[in-house]
């Protein structure tokens, strides 16, 4: 028997295939039941068999998930008197009579990372990528290298995933919707090399009819993303309140009157950058405008030369600080803490109220209906949607989860609660609200009493 007797690749796998061993990062994506897991495998055993010497890595959260997902399949589906290989069971690894190897690796955090560094591999395979975060991401593709044997074989990324993943973003800003002010100059000099490939269960031809069904049965958010494959609608969506057709317009100038405040989180890395945030409200209608951002990745002084010269043209405005500046000296290069340095310089900061779960609901409750975000602030409209409630520590059904690119967010929350607290209704009930960082003492208060009591805060 051939070979192709026991691989068949469907229009839309050949077309991912087809880039393999040419230097892609390729991603294949988007409903489920899109033959994402066969196409990796079909990749990794035909490459294995075509480069000789070739090493090749596949990668998912978990061992039993590659055993099954993998291990399995290629045993079963791939005889090893016909495609020439062994499987060694304790080292995880793929070997062929040609020297080729498929290793299969979990990496379940990002200290897992550490077990492929300084190891070369020609050919990373990422299952269900969209799961792993993008420091993680970044680590992997750090692995690949050329092999002397193979120099016709360029270095190539495989990866296949779903929406809903703690790293959606960078896959919408780097293959769905490119957006090339976020990517770094590295990824801009190989732009061309980013390859999109919308897979559909339609797609599939060996999917049954049961299974499209008990897709097209999900609730409405789990059918866009799992179905369609709709990368703005997955599940655990921390701000489903929010969409760039209700809050998203075109900037206008800002009325010197308005009242406007800033929120700041303090940032040092890539991954967590120093983000502010501008916001001003109209006094008549009382919604809350977002009309600048800011986002960088330096130190305090550069920051503050910043800050200073964006804040020129606004006047009588208060940036409410990330409380995290306040204190701790120790972890910033001066012996004064980052909030110091600010007063000293002139910079008007007080310290941001910082009750977390409190302040989303207040941040919620003004995306309803009062809230528009200029145009001109990617940052805050490509983060908002693809934030995801957390699965782990106090709080965990009420907090977003923190190891997402939560900035921005922070920094709105910041100065949407610290600058205008709840938003004023349109009806007689009175709003019960808990606010412990306003009250100290943790009692319930009415809309009427936050306002009082907000207008003599000491910070």
């Amino acid at each position: 028997m051939k070979l192709s007797d026991y691989i068949k690749l469907q229009d839309k796998q050949l077309q991912a295939a087809k880039y393999i061993g040419r230097g892609y990062r390729i991603f294949f994506g988007g409903s489920r039941g899109g033959g994402k897991t066969h196409l990796a495998l079909a990749v990794a055993v035909l490459s294995a068999k075509r480069y000789p010497g070739l090493r090749i890595m596949i990668v998912r959260h978990t061992m039993p998930e590659l055993l099954e997902n993998f291990v399995v399949p290629l045993t079963q589906k791939y005889p090893e008197h016909i495609f020439k290989y062994k499987y060694r069971v304790v080292d995880k690894v793929a070997v062929f009579d040609n020297g080729s190897r498929i290793i299969f690796k979990a990496i379940e955090n990002e200290n897992d990372t550490k077990k492929v560094q300084g190891i070369e591999y020609q050919l990373l395979i990422i299952d269900e990528a969209p799961n792993f975060t993008e420091s993680v991401l970044f680590k992997l593709y750090g692995s690949l290298r050329r092999n002397v044997i193979q120099k016709n074989f360029i270095p190539t990324v495989l990866m296949t995933g779903n929406p809903g993943g703690v790293s959606d973003r960078y896959f919408k800003t780097r293959f769905i919707r490119p957006d090339y002010n976020l990517w770094t100059e590295g990824e801009l000099e190989i732009k061309d090399k980013f390859i999109f490939i919308q897979s559909h269960v339609s797609d599939n031809k060996y999917i049954g009819d049961e299974y499209v069904n008990n897709l097209k049965s999900l609730p409405e958010h789990l059918f866009e993303a799992w179905y369609n494959g709709n990368w703005d609608v997955f599940e655990g969506m921390f701000f489903s309140e929010f969409s760039v057709e209700k809050n998203v317009i075109s900037p206008f100038e800002i009325p010197k009157d308005w009242k406007r405040a800033v929120g700041m989180d303090i940032g040092f890395t890539e991954k967590h950058p120093t983000v502010a945030v501008w916001v001003a409200q109209n006094p008549d209608t009382q919604e809350l405008f977002v009309y600048k951002e800011y986002s960088a990745v330096g130190s305090i002084v550069q920051y503050i030369y910043d800050l200073r010269d964006l804040l020129k043209d606004d006047d009588n405005i208060i940036v409410f600080l990330d409380p995290s500046a306040w204190g701790n000296q120790k972890k910033y290069d001066d012996d004064r803490s980052p909030a110091m340095m600010m007063l000293e310089a002139g910079i008007p900061v007080v310290r941001a109220i910082n009750d977390r779960v409190s302040g989303w609901r207040i941040l919620k409750a003004w995306m309803m209906d009062k809230m528009k975000i200029f145009d001109v602030c990617p940052g805050l409209i490509t983060t908002l949607p693809s934030l995801k409630y957390t699965s782990y520590g106090r709080g965990a059904k009420e907090d977003l989860d923190t190891r997402m690119e939560d900035d921005y967010a922070d920094a709105l929350r910041y100065a949407v609660v610290s600058g205008f607290g709840y938003p004023v209704v349109d009806h007689d009930e009175p709003v019960v609200y808990h606010v412990k960082q306003i009250t100290q003492r943790g009692e319930r208060i009415t809309h009427k009493e936050w306002v009082d009591m907000f207008s003599y805060a000491e910070y």
